[in-house]
């Protein structure tokens, strides 16, 4: 049997409700609707693989999330940037 805990169910709800707008969030920095919902999925997996080790308040998932959108974006502009 497995137990789905408290934040488990909000990080689901959170995926559920919130998806859409990360991905706008993201396509106003890349400009492409498959970048901005690839850097999302890649997001919530790194949120979910760190969850443990974060040292935020649960809720507060959703401003980690967008954090961790923005940041891949910095770091896919600058290694765009630097290869021209």
């Amino acid at each position: 049997m497995t137990l789905v805990t408290q934040e488990d169910s909000d990080f689901t709800n959170i995926f559920r409700s919130s998806k859409n707008g990360f991905i706008q969030f993201a396509y106003s920095y890349l400009g492409n609707m498959q970048d901005a919902e690839d850097v999302v999925m890649e997001s919530y997996i790194q949120y979910w693989e760190n969850k443990d080790k974060a040292t935020f308040q649960t809720s507060n998932i959703k401003g980690y999330i967008f954090t961790i959108i923005r940041n891949r974006w910095d770091r896919k502009s600058t290694r765009l940037n630097s290869s021209h």
